[in-house]
């Protein structure tokens, strides 16, 4: 079920925020988790592996936050463990192809995705930059919050906390600013990925029909610029879209891709182009590394 699909533009999201708005502050994150958990069941029916595999690492994440946090010597075996285990599942599902003669094993929905999410969680709490999450459906809200459980944002838990609290404390923290502001970036991202983004990506289609071999040179080009404004729009349609229900709800994602055809060098476009996924990469890889200081 993708943001641009009828089923989730005219059933799922109306149905999922009147029953948002209407329930006590306090039971949001309990709408939202379930919400998530029905979202991704919808989309994983044929593979049910994606939700256990979900689950499984929710579970796991959830505990070894509360099992950190209440250690008086912090060891890294435990964060170390739960780090190898997740990003070794996130290998192995993806790279399953190289080693057997096909790949047997499906990627599962969104497992990038999560993955980092909890990995920047445990990591944080680890480092003190965060308190651990004494409440599971909070957690599991965070883990699983249906605007970036597929395709990002990648959003560290320190950064959305503060809204989790605020919107299951303050009956005021939905407002209707909130729900316009939300309705028309989400249109403003539903119009580039429809409009735009799904008409380009006929038009390469078309181009791949002919046979590349049959093509010409004009047409080539075509296709090749096609090709590259589809991708370009449907990212920027997703982000647009995943940002604006993410305001519906009263959160905050953070920006995701600003103009990376405008980048001037390579760096500058790896900047724009994922900022979520660069910024992990340089909080919890590249710094702790010792960044700009490393030869």
């Amino acid at each position: 079920m993708t943001f641009s699909s009828f089923d989730f533009i005219f059933v799922f999201l109306p149905v999922f925020l009147m029953l948002y708005y209407i329930v006590p502050a306090k039971r949001r994150s309990l709408v939202l988790f379930l919400g998530s958990v029905l979202f991704y069941v919808y989309g994983t029916l044929a593979s049910p592996v994606s939700m256990i595999l979900l689950a499984a690492l929710t579970v796991l994440t959830y505990f070894t936050g509360i099992a950190i946090s209440r250690e008086e010597v912090k060891s890294r075996v435990l964060p170390g463990l739960i780090l190898a285990v997740m990003f070794g599942l996130l290998v192995f599902f993806k790279y399953n192809g190289f080693f057997l003669r096909e790949n047997t094993f499906a990627l599962p929905l969104g497992i990038s995705f999560y993955i980092f999410s909890m990995s920047s969680y445990i990591i944080d709490v680890y480092t003190g930059r965060t308190e651990a999450e004494g409440s599971f459906v909070r957690y599991g809200a965070y883990v699983m919050m249906f605007p970036k459980l597929l395709s990002g944002p990648i959003a560290p838990y320190r950064s959305v906390s503060d809204d989790m609290r605020l919107v299951d404390e303050q009956e005021s923290r939905v407002r209707f600013r909130n729900i316009d502001g939300g309705v028309r970036t989400f249109i403003y991202g539903l119009g580039l990925k429809v409009l735009v983004a799904d008409r380009l990506s006929g038009l390469w289609h078309e181009v791949g029909g002919i046979g590349y071999d049959s093509l010409s040179v004009p047409m080539a080009w075509l296709g090749v610029l096609a090709f590259s404004l589809r991708l370009y729009f449907d990212f920027f349609g997703y982000s647009l879209m995943a940002m604006g229900v993410g305001e519906m709800l009263g959160y905050r994602l953070p920006e995701n891709f600003r103009d990376p055809y405008a980048a001037v060098t390579m760096a500058d476009f790896w900047r724009r182009w994922h900022i979520t996924l660069g910024a992990w990469f340089r909080d919890y890889i590249y710094i702790p590394l010792g960044g700009s200081r490393c030869s």
